[in-house]
Formats: C-alpha cells, sequence, structure tokens
C-alpha cells in the first residue's frame, strides 16, 4: 500500500467503540509508520437521533480510490459492510478500477499485496464451504482469527500474549494479541523431547522448568493438548524467533 484513502465511520450498533476522530488518528499513526501517503480523508457521521449514517463519505472516499488506483483504508470491516454479499461487491469495485481494500483492525483484509488477495479468496471459499449467511465474521474459523492476533473468546492461546498496548472490546478487554515468544520457544522443546520418545508427564516436569507456563507449571493436559492440536500461529525455528525479537526491539 503506498497510496491510501482513509474512511472512518460511525455505526449505531457499536456505540461504544471508536468514534470517527479516534478512527483517523489510528489510520493515520499506520500511514506514517509505514510510509503510506494520504490522499484524502472522508468520514460519515450518526443522523438524527442515532440513525444510521449515510454513505456521502464512504461513496466519496470509494471513488478517490478507484480514480488514482489506491487503497481503501478503514478501521474494520464492520465500518463498511455489513455481510458477505456488501463485502464482496464494494473489494470487486475496488479491484475493478485497479484500487484495494485495507482494514485495520478486526478481520484483517488487505488486497494491496498479493498475500492478502490470496486470504481474501480464502475467506470467500471459508464462508461458502460453511454456507454462513451473516458475514465473513461468522465464517472465519476462530484458528484463522487467532492466526491474524484476533482474541476470540476467554482464553489466550498457547503461544500468544493479551496486547496491553493495543484495542479493548466492548468489555474492557485486549482486543488483540501479540506473539508469547517464551511460549513458541517451550513448544518446540516440547515436540523435540516428544521425538526422543520422552513422556508426556517428563516433557510437562522438564517444560516447566525450561519454561514456566504463565507463572505457573505446564500440566499434563497442557503438554498433550500442544502436541495434539494445530498451532494458532505459523511455526517457526528457534532461529527465527530469535530473530523476530531482536526486530521487536530495533
Amino acid at each position: 500500500m503506498k497510496t491510501a484513502v482513509l474512511c472512518a465511520r460511525i455505526s449505531p450498533r457499536q456505540k461504544e467503540t471508536e468514534t470517527n476522530k479516534e478512527q483517523l488518528f489510528e489510520l493515520r499513526v499506520f500511514c506514517d509508520r509505514n510510509g503510506v501517503k494520504i490522499l484524502s480523508e472522508h468520514k460519515d457521521e450518526l443522523g438524527p437521533r442515532g440513525t444510521p449514517p449515510n454513505q456521502h463519505g464512504l461513496k466519496k472516499a470509494i471513488r478517490i480510490a478507484c480514480e488514482n488506483k489506491a487503497t481503501l483504508f478503514v478501521y474494520s470491516l464492520s465500518r463498511v459492510a455489513t455481510d458477505i454479499k456488501s463485502t464482496i461487491k464494494l473489494v470487486a469495485q475496488l479491484q475493478e478500477a485497479g484500487a484495494s481494500f485495507k482494514t485495520l483492525n478486526g478481520v484483517e483484509i488487505d488486497t494491496s499485496t498479493a498475500l492478502g488477495k490470496r486470504e481474501f479468496r480464502f475467506l470467500l471459499e471459508l464462508t461458502k464451504y460453511f454456507g454462513r449467511k451473516d458475514g465473513i465474521k461468522k465464517a472465519t474459523s476462530c484458528a484463522l482469527l487467532q492466526k491474524q492476533g484476533v482474541r476470540v473468546g476467554n482464553f489466550v492461546p498457547t503461544g500468544w500474549k493479551d496486547d496491553v498496548n493495543g484495542p479493548v472490546n466492548e468489555k474492557g478487554r485486549p482486543s488483540r494479541m501479540v506473539p508469547n515468544w517464551d511460549e513458541r520457544r517451550a513448544v518446540i522443546y516440547m515436540k523435540h523431547l516428544r521425538s526422543r520418545k520422552t513422556s508426556i508427564q517428563a516433557i510437562a516436569k522438564a517444560a516447566s522448568e525450561k519454561y514456566p507456563y504463565r507463572g505457573g507449571e505446564w500440566s499434563v493436559g497442557n503438554v498433550r493438548n500442544v502436541l495434539a492440536k494445530p498451532l494458532t500461529y505459523d511455526e517457526m525455528s528457534v532461529e527465527e524467533i530469535n530473530e523476530a525479537i531482536k526486530k521487536e526491539k530495533s
């Protein structure tokens, strides 16, 4: 994404979430940090007595993005689309003009990159498979959301921790997660021990001594789940983890 058209919108169903001013601020910060040129900014406010906003700002933002083959950049998908059909229609309209679409929070969509386009197509196929009618969010599996760092439910899966500096949900809890590198190292260590025919009980004890589990010990059940279930993140080597940590600190 090199150029972007920002659009903020208020939903009457989400009165406790960010205002247009706050949305635009977050979008500007992202663009500034990533060297993205902002072409224009647009917003739609609530109508009289809290009625849904009109789409004057959104329509203008789409038009400018299409004319300049830029990226329509919004705070979250819920601000511009209510179901899978409206999402497909919006993205198709932008792509036909050589423009793209990106969200900052929630279900991550970024059709300005080749990878983002593939992920979006995957979301569509997943939606068709499950036969859901109420939008991408419900059609997307929890694992897919978690791989994008979205916190689903009350439990934070192994390999992640709450992003205490990120956005919060309506209950005041972090809505995003960041990698828990010690736990990811622990998972690698467990798999290594298991490959050597080490018992589950011995693995739990050894892992607890080397990589304590959230201030406590790894239980036998924890270890079984880690070894049996698919990870909610892309697996990395210890060297790759160390490199990622260096990048975070730089």
